[in-house]
């Protein structure tokens, strides 16, 4: 077997794989989906559970965590022509 790429290029592609896997922006596009009057929410798992909820008005938004300012932001662009206000905290001196 011959390899057309080094081991540290195999690594890179992997390390950049698992990384984008957990971008937050990425992740909540890929369980959030917006519809004309509502939007979609896919719990992840073994067994996948799809929620639907109503879009009518502001949405208000709260999360803690170290990457609570990246999922908000991502939220933020799926739904930016609506409303979107609430709390977000994240651990002191972290830049959303």
């Amino acid at each position: 077997m011959i390899l057309t790429t080094s081991v540290r290029d195999q690594l890179q592609t992997l390390f950049s794989a698992a990384v984008a896997a957990v971008d937050p922006h990425s992740l909540i596009r890929r369980i959030i989906s917006k519809e004309q009057d509502g939007f979609l929410v896919q719990r992840p798992g073994d067994s996948p559970q799809l929620y639907r909820f109503p879009l009518n008005g502001r949405i208000l938004l709260i999360g803690a965590g170290k990457g609570a300012g990246l999922l908000a932001q991502g939220f933020e662009q799926i739904f930016e022509e609506h409303q979107v206000e609430g709390v977000i905290v994240v651990p002191a001196g972290q830049k959303p």
